[in-house]
């Protein structure tokens, strides 16, 4: 694979490091690894709703400080909240675009490769931003030798009322496919 599908996209926190490098992680199938990413970035996940703000300060950052202030968002919310129990459990508060980038960032730690998916759902001749979504994706190996993309969507539902409404798309876990 293309060597920008696996250079290193982002230096995870410790910890999430250290479960991708444990023996359990490294004897699971290249197949059980890309789902087990997914899901361990959807249950740490908050989907912020409120994240206009938050998105405007992300530009010009690299991965890594855009993952380091989605912890931080999270402190913050959790902190303004008088519903502490919505957030357990929870380490990053973003949106599609960041799930996406961790996502990716955790997969080519993994030593898997993995790019990043961003575009519109077209509604007619138009498109808008409440109908873009991002995800990570990995290039699968197909049975007659092809590539295939598959879509990996870190994106948690916490958070919104519904993801479906809040961005217009939503793409189930690989678990449940």
């Amino acid at each position: 694979m293309a060597p920008i599908f696996s250079a290193s996209l982002a230096r995870l926190p410790q910890d999430l490091q250290t479960e991708l490098r444990m023996k359990v992680f490294q004897e699971l199938s290249p197949k059980e690894k890309v789902i087990r990413i997914e899901e361990m970035v959807r249950s740490l996940g908050y989907y912020d709703e409120s994240n206009d703000e938050v998105s405007r300060q992300k530009l010009g950052k690299t991965v890594e400080e855009q993952i380091m202030m989605s912890e931080m968002r999270l402190t913050e919310l959790r902190n303004m909240s008088d519903d502490k129990n919505k957030f357990k459990g929870k380490r990053f508060a973003g949106v599609c675009a960041d799930y996406a980038q961790i996502v990716c960032a955790a997969l080519r730690e993994a030593g898997i490769s993995a790019g990043i998916l961003a575009g519109f759902s077209m509604h007619g001749k138009e498109a808008q931003m409440r109908n873009s979504h991002a995800t990570a994706f990995v290039p699968w190996p197909t049975a007659d030798g092809g590539i295939r993309v598959i879509p990996i969507d870190g994106t948690p539902s916490s958070g919104a009322e519904s993801l479906e409404d809040a961005v217009g798309l939503s793409r189930p876990a690989l678990s449940e496919l």
